[in-house]
């Protein structure tokens, strides 16, 4: 998760989905799955 955020803050959207996803499907949290959606979104944006 720390690793998939520090991409997130450098703009690196689309190598940080990935993580984010593996991060939820090991041990699903509302919160994550809400940062997830946002990085998807602005992901899709760019």
């Amino acid at each position: 998760m720390r690793h998939a955020q520090l991409l997130v803050k450098n703009g690196k959207y689309e190598a940080a989905l990935p993580l984010l996803r593996r991060a939820q499907q090991i041990k699903p949290r509302d919160n994550i799955q809400a940062y997830l959606e946002q990085v998807e979104r602005v992901a899709k944006g760019r």
